[in-house]
């Protein structure tokens, strides 16, 4: 079964200081030793390096790009993932002013099309 890593899990991996970080790693360090499929998209990609990027500066977006990105398959978002995840976005009754937070809608598309529906996350 595939499990998708968001961008939220990406920070904490890199955050050490992060309070559910040793928990993220170990089950990140089991996935691995499982050889478990894990997969993520372009657009949480964005969004974790963006944050990282406010917190750690370029050299954690480097570690996260370096060694993190490449042990995930990175789903690329289809333009008709972005414009349903847009339109829920707008549907909402209060959106975020963060149009960021559209990646979360599109991460929902993306993770029912990989793993058939059956939802597992880190």
């Amino acid at each position: 079964m595939t499990v998708f890593v968001d961008a939220e899990s990406l920070c904490v991996l890199l955050e050490r200081e992060h309070p559910q970080h040793h928990l993220l790693a170990s089950l990140w360090q089991l996935e691995i030793e499982a050889r478990s499929p894990l997969a993520t998209s372009n657009y949480a990609v964005l969004k974790a390096c963006g944050a990282i990027h406010a917190r750690h500066g370029i050299a954690g977006v480097r570690i996260l790009v370096e060694e993190l990105v490449p042990l995930l398959h990175v789903e690329w978002v289809r333009p008709d993932d972005h414009l349903l995840g847009l339109a829920v976005f707008l549907a909402t009754p209060a959106p975020s002013d963060n149009l960021v937070d559209l990646t979360e809608h599109v991460d929902e598309i993306v993770i029912s099309r990989l793993t058939n529906g059956e939802r597992l996350s880190l």
